[in-house]
């Protein structure tokens, strides 16, 4: 093979495995990338009519993401905008905010998602504060 074809032939390989190599995690699997959000709401309904409570996002709140055996696999907490974002291997999950503050009811339920290998999943994690 000539020198020309060897250096445009390794090129070609550099090239695809680049575009291969796309969101994986720390062992090369793929990943899901996850973009979730944490809110909470909470008013007096003042009756049927009423509108509904406005939701708040909730900075500063722990989210605790678990796989389907209930074992943590991250930790994060909410940003300013009370937004979160990680990247998971694909599975099924829960994300649950973890001591969330006043005036949030303590057991806060967990919100089931599923994590699909090189996709974007949006997850909206309630807080709530017990006020109907």
């Amino acid at each position: 093979m000539r020198p020309r074809h060897i250096a445009a032939s390794l090129v070609v390989a550099f090239v695809a495995t680049a575009c291969v190599g796309g969101a994986h995690g720390a062992s090369g699997t793929a990943t899901a990338t996850v973009v979730g959000t944490v809110s909470s709401s909470g008013c007096p309904v003042a009756g049927p009519a009423a509108p509904p409570c406005p939701t708040t996002p909730a900075t500063g709140v722990t989210i605790s993401i678990s796989d389907a055996s209930g074992k943590e696999v991250v930790r994060i907490t909410s940003d300013d905008g009370g937004g979160f974002r990680t990247q998971l291997a694909p599975g099924h999950f829960t994300a649950k905010a973890i001591d969330p503050p006043p005036p949030a009811m303590p057991g806060q339920k967990p919100v089931a998602f599923v994590a699909v290998a090189h996709r974007t999943v949006h997850v909206a994690v309630p807080i709530d504060t017990g006020i109907r």
